[in-house]
């Protein structure tokens, strides 16, 4: 597909760090996330204090998601970097 030929209506422009490589991809704005999703968030921030976080990934994606709180603040890699990891591999392998 051209994509200079096709129509970006009702598509978004999102930027995405990887292993600090910054990726542009443009995605649908109406679709939901159509993959299994993993959420963490710190018992100590303020998306704890202030909101459901699974019930707002659930209306975001079409596939299961599972999470936790976990004892930190905002940035839990960088508090909990071993907790973190066994999150990810227990969530990778299922």
């Amino acid at each position: 597909m051209n994509a200079t030929a096709f129509d970006w209506t009702g598509f978004e422009v999102r930027y995405f760090d990887v292993n600090g490589v910054r990726i542009r991809a443009r995605v649908d704005a109406d679709a939901p996330i159509d993959c299994d999703t993993l959420v963490l968030w710190g018992e100590r921030g303020v998306i704890h204090r202030l909101f459901d976080p699974l019930a707002l990934w659930q209306a975001q994606c079409a596939g299961p998601v599972v999470g936790e709180p976990m004892p930190a603040g905002h940035f839990i890699p960088e508090e909990l970097p071993d907790a973190t990891a066994a999150a990810l591999k227990r969530f990778m392998h299922g």
